[in-house]
């Protein structure tokens, strides 16, 4: 079985969908790059440039970072949650 890598096909949205159903919705990248089959750094790159813009945030908890969902990032998966129309 080969190792998972980039995956082009796999979108920062893609992760953001990812996050958002997961329960908890607080996730780290490893769990996220083996249900989206793809490696942990490129997980972990997405999710840096996702920080950047404000779609997740972040906290080091023990030895690992873990993730979540804001509402800027909501918003990307949501259209109508931006403009107040819940």
């Amino acid at each position: 079985m080969s190792k998972p890598g980039p995956d082009p096909t796999v979108t920062k949205i893609d992760v953001l969908k990812e996050i958002r159903l997961a329960y908890p919705p607080v996730q780290a990248p490893k769990d996220l790059a083996e249900r989206l089959e793809i490696s942990n750094t490129a997980v972990s790159n997405k999710l840096k440039d996702m920080e950047d813009n404000g779609w997740v945030e972040s906290e080091r908890v023990g030895r690992a970072r873990v993730y979540w969902i804001t509402d800027d990032g909501r918003a990307q998966l949501d259209p109508e949650f931006s403009s107040g129309n819940q």
